[in-house]
């Protein structure tokens, strides 16, 4: 009788030789082995030989077993696979999409996505299959179109990683967005012309700096254009949604565009920056690329939005949580407790995201009660290089964003040079985030055309890359050609909206005005200001060393530092607590001195009242 601590696993490769010695030679091993290995299924039976692969279909955790009625009535279970094929393109799908721009992501054939997977061939193709669970299709179709929808939704432009959302309505929803949207126009007409022409106005505002300020440090957004269309279709999505207000912060690149082409700012006013015309940019001492700006605006469905930037300083991220707080704040005052109105936009850099540790600070904080401002939306522009650093040598992770993976929220990569795919995933972000109060993060892959900044020569580092990037289109040119090539527009029609656009930047660059902000004006840099001025006419003026009267009554200082010490009706305080409010009420009564936290009180309550 063999003893049992033989058929441990640590005696695996033993066990193994003996069986292989035993069919080959039965006699060659001892009647205990013997009687042992022929109670076990051989290649005679139905069993393969140790060590060839297991003798069972390779599974995962989309390819649990069909049984009972599926089974009998497919007769080979054809149904439970193709689910199981669907499901893994759902959490596997975005591995093998068409993302990158630059085609330098790795792109690897994922196993769990071919039909070898769940025991289908390429004869299983034109079979007819119910397509349950897909969305956006018929009941059944050829196990080849099935396939294709599934390619089309997870690994085309948009790659989605989602299936770790925990709420299953979240879940769903996302699920029937995806798999319908092949089925949806994204953008009508009009639309399309006002991406082309924001992609156009995006990169004719760098060409106009680079003409007149050559080599001056600007961090050009030139390979990454589209997030001008991208945040003009925020704002108007945002704006059919019932948003009355944005905030938006941002680091450095392509900020100035931004200014220009989201937040209308015009175009004379960063000119004269460049030129200092004010002095040290307007007296501030701070630099062109961390101003802050605010407008109104309205877009081109006719809702009035209320747009600002809020100024940052050269740490990349450290604007992030200024923008909750200000969203909440603004949200408190409009007694937005729905979060419904007011909303917040972030762009960040690839390298950034993965790498500064406020964005984790900030994502952490989201979902808190005290901190909540009803989900961000998270902008990325992926140029694939962190000052000089490639992806690969920057973090652990695939994607930039996988520190966001922790709030279970929607992550959408999408080709940042296919903009309809970018006007979907804007669509969905917006819509997501006005119906479940919580983050979402646009991953947008896009390229950098020049250095970290200007004055850098980014070939000295990277030369494979940047040789790609020197014979490229430009995002503009390449959707020009789509449009063109599907018969949207003729030539002639892209080189007017070329022409139109360049004439417009060149004569809001040439305008002059006074300026309206600066030295001796007692506004500072940040435009919102002036939209402020309402709220603090009553505390502004004066000098600072000039005699105020900043007393009180003293009956009415009583009673109001009394009121400060009455708990509210039904609450049991701890009994330290009421011991501390019965001295303080002692101060109010005069009974005793003033310590600091009643001066405090006091401070806090006069000024309130």
């Amino acid at each position: 009788m063999l003893s049992p601590s033989m058929l441990a696993g640590e005696n695996a490769a033993y066990l193994d030789a003996k069986y292989r010695a035993w069919l080959e030679d039965p006699a060659s091993v001892s009647s205990d082995w013997a009687q042992l290995f022929e109670g076990l299924e051989t290649p005679e039976n139905g069993g393969v030989l140790p060590g060839s692969g297991p003798s069972f279909t390779p599974r995962s955790i989309f390819a649990a077993r069909a049984t009972g009625a599926t089974e009998e009535a497919s007769g080979d279970g054809i149904e439970a696979k193709v689910a199981q094929l669907i499901n893994a393109y759902r959490v596997r799908g975005h591995m093998e999409s068409d993302i990158d721009p630059l085609e330098r992501r790795e792109r690897k054939r994922h196993p769990e996505l071919s039909l070898g997977w769940y025991g289908l061939t390429e004869a299983d193709l034109d079979r007819v299959v119910p397509t349950a669970p897909l969305y956006g299709v018929p009941d059944r179709l050829t196990l080849r179109e099935v396939v294709a929808h599934c390619r089309k939704v997870y690994s085309g432009s948009i790659a989605a990683e989602f299936m770790n959302v925990m709420d299953a309505e979240e879940k769903q929803w996302l699920l029937e967005w995806l798999e319908t949207l092949p089925n949806r126009l994204v953008l009508s007409r009009e639309e399309e012309l006002r991406v082309l022409r924001k992609l156009t106005d995006a990169e004719n505002f760098e060409q106009m700096l680079h003409t007149r300020f050559p080599g001056t440090k600007r961090f050009s957004i030139e390979g990454g254009e589209t997030l001008v269309p991208l945040l003009d279709l925020v704002v108007m999505e945002a704006g059919r949604q019932g948003v009355e207000e944005i905030v938006f912060g941002t680091s450095h690149r392509g900020r100035l565009n931004v200014l220009v082409n989201i937040l209308e700012k015009p175009a004379h006013k960063i000119v004269g920056e460049f030129q200092d015309v004010w002095g040290e940019t307007q007296g501030s001492g701070d630099v062109k690329y961390h101003l802050g700006y605010a407008s109104d605006t309205t877009t081109l469905h006719g809702d009035k939005v209320h747009l600002s930037l809020t100024p940052n300083p050269s740490h990349l991220e450290a604007v992030d949580p200024v923008v909750q707080g200000r969203v909440r704040a603004k949200q408190e005052r409009r007694n937005d407790r729905e979060a419904n109105k007011v909303m917040a936009v972030c762009t960040h850099g690839d390298a950034a995201f993965s790498g500064q540790g406020l964005v984790m600070e900030t994502l952490n904080l989201s979902e808190l009660k005290g901190y909540r401002t009803g989900g961000t939306i998270h902008v990325i522009v992926n140029n694939q290089i962190g000052f000089t650093t490639p992806p690969n040598e920057g973090r652990s992770t695939p994607y930039c964003t996988d520190i966001a993976r922790m709030l279970a929220v929607p992550i959408l990569h999408v080709n940042g040079e296919d903009p309809r795919a970018v006007a979907a995933a804007v669509k969905l972000s917006v819509a997501w985030r006005q119906r479940f109060h919580r983050d979402v993060i646009i991953d947008m892959y896009c390229y950098r055309l020049h250095g970290h900044n200007e004055g850098d020569e980014p070939s000295f580092t990277q030369p494979t890359m940047y040789k790609a990037i020197r014979g490229r289109k430009t995002p503009r040119q390449n959707y020009a050609d789509t449009l063109v090539r599907i018969g949207f527009l003729e030539e002639s029609d892209v080189q007017a909206v070329f022409d139109e656009s360049k004439a417009d930047i060149a004569k809001a660059a040439s305008e002059t005005d006074e300026p309206k902000i600066g030295p001796g004006t007692g506004l500072r840099t940040y435009d919102e200001d002036h939209l402020l001025h309402a709220l603090w006419k009553d505390h502004i003026g004066g000098e600072l060393r000039e005699d105020a009267d900043t007393g009180t009554d003293r009956e009415a200082l009583g009673q109001l530092l009394e009121r400060l010490q009455r708990f509210p009706e039904g609450f049991t305080p701890h009994r330290k607590i009421t011991r501390l409010f019965t001295q303080r009420q002692a101060v109010a009564r005069g009974e005793r001195p003033v310590d600091w936290a009643m001066a405090e009180q006091a401070a806090f309550g006069t000024l309130l009242a």
